[in-house]
């Protein structure tokens, strides 16, 4: 009986504590005047090789080629790009190291290599930039131990490459890499149409970046309206995992993106 009752106890309680953060997060999301879901018009992706764009039957069948005929040292050099990713949240951190690489994108004012899908399909040789993002997405869901997904189907060459890679050093898989490495003068095709889109692409990655601000300030605040009552003002980290939950729940996205706009957001603010 005791241990019945020591059950009752903690349900009523768990039950006591989400109606409380029901109720709180109905109170916030009253008051945000533009809403949640208009942060998601633009999307809070960086770029398309983290856009969850459906793809048709024949897209998916070119891929499923593309990821057959991949070399090794192609493979090697989209397996860095996803180890910058998924350690350190960008792209170029492990790419930089490939020899040749540099030419194909560029070094902003703070030291950080920044090279585009488009130009990573360039640097390497790929007929299709969609295939720079997918397999990247591929080998981060590897590295970080997401695995598959519903969207993204590991296939067991890209597993076996992983499996390979991870065994390294990202030193000596750059070196491989550097075997793919193209003319740049010659390899251009999807420079050329990053050109052409250029305008339109600026705009849309501006709205991006506003509107990861947006979630990431949006996220804060919820926080800072579960630690005003007892049960989070003295535990930060349970009133974050439980803000990020449920705006994630709340925008149907996964609560790593929201995670990250959080962090982002306090960085840039300078709060931690």
């Amino acid at each position: 009986m005791k241990n019945i009752k020591l059950f009752e106890e903690y349900t009523e309680g768990y039950d006591t504590e989400r109606k409380i953060t029901d109720s709180i997060f109905e109170d916030w999301k009253g008051d945000q005047e533009d809403g949640l879901n208009s942060i998601f018009e633009m999307g809070l992706y960086e770029d398309d090789e983290d856009d969850e764009v459906e793809l048709t039957g024949g897209e998916k069948a070119a891929l499923a080629r593309d990821f057959q005929i991949l070399t090794k040292p192609q493979l090697a050099a989209l397996y860095l790009r996803a180890l910058g990713k998924a350690k350190d949240n960008h792209y170029g951190t492990y790419t930089v190291m490939i020899d040749g690489i540099k030419v194909f994108g560029d070094i902003d004012k703070d030291g950080v290599f920044n090279l585009s899908g488009n130009a990573m399909a360039d640097a390497i040789g790929l007929d299709s930039a969609v295939t720079v993002g997918r397999t990247v997405k591929k080998f981060k869901n590897l590295i970080t131990g997401e695995g598959a997904t519903a969207s993204e189907v590991i296939y067991p060459k890209l597993i076996k490459a992983f499996d390979e890679f991870s065994n390294k050093t990202p030193g000596q898989v750059a070196v491989l890499a550097s075997e793919a490495i193209q003319d740049p003068a010659l390899s251009t095709k999807h420079r050329d149409a990053e050109i052409i889109a250029g305008p339109r692409a600026a705009a849309k990655r501006y709205e991006q970046k506003v509107n990861q601000v947006r979630l990431g300030q949006k996220t804060y605040s919820l926080i800072n309206s579960l630690k005003a009552v007892s049960i989070y003002k003295n535990d930060t980290a349970k009133a974050e995992r439980v803000a990020i939950a449920k705006i994630a729940s709340e925008l149907d996205v996964n609560p790593e993106k929201v995670k990250m706009a959080y962090h982002t957001f306090l960085r840039d603010k300078g709060i931690r």
